[in-house]
């Protein structure tokens, strides 16, 4: 009976320190898995920063962008009315200067055609 014992014994030796290790490498793992954890979430909250981060910089990008555009459209667009003003000034201004040379263009004619220097007045003159 004491041999039996003695096998006994040593048969539940074994599991035991099977359990044992089975308990150890539990500890271990579950170390090792918070450790993960751990850096997991350090890593999310790094990487979150850095996404909030680069959020900031495009949205200032495209603020700067857009400031630019707007400011290069204020200046195109009162570029662009001062020389249509220019244009139409010196338009209005040539054509001014047109009609006064067809006015006399059209006065020596009826000069001309007349034939009659008796007949000239000077009022029909316009002078330039």
């Amino acid at each position: 009976m004491s041999f039996q014992q003695n096998q006994y014994y040593e048969e539940l030796k074994n599991p035991a320190a099977q359990v044992e290790d089975a308990k150890r490498n539990e500890l271990a793992l579950a170390k090792q898995f918070d450790a993960m954890a751990l850096r997991t979430d350090i890593e999310n909250k790094r990487l979150y920063k850095e996404l909030e981060e680069t959020k900031d910089i495009g949205a200032k990008t495209l603020y700067e962008a857009d400031s630019k555009l707007n400011k290069f459209k204020g200046t195109y667009n009162a570029t662009l009315s001062e020389l249509q003003n220019r244009y139409v000034e010196d338009l209005s201004r040539d054509k001014n200067k047109l009609d006064t040379l067809h006015r006399e263009n059209e006065q020596l004619r009826n000069f001309v055609a007349g034939g009659n220097p008796g007949s000239y007045n000077s009022n029909n003159m316009v002078m330039m």
